[in-house]
């Protein structure tokens, strides 16, 4: 674990982000088979996601300043972020 300590999903639902991980996930591990969805509210409205499979890794994730939350189910009400799901 890092030196912002971790979170973790149970992987259900929806979770909006322990405060300390909020926008500042460095890195994440899904020590898990199941798919989240990784969840992003831009300040000007709307919501992107970014899927994140069972078993990825990231020691360096291109998405650490946009974690706001995630869910279980793919959203529909939000757009795929970058890169494409």
């Amino acid at each position: 674990m890092g030196p912002g300590g971790g979170w973790c999903y149970n992987g259900t639902g929806v979770a909006e982000a322990a405060p300390h991980v909020k926008r500042h996930a460095k890195s994440f591990s899904n020590q898990s088979q199941e798919t989240f969805h990784a969840l992003h509210f831009p300040a000007g409205g709307g919501c992107l996601y970014r899927t994140v499979h069972g078993g990825d890794y990231a020691s360096y994730w291109e998405w650490w300043d946009k974690l706001d939350g995630v869910r279980s189910s793919r959203p529909t009400d939000c757009s795929p972020g970058f890169p494409p799901s």
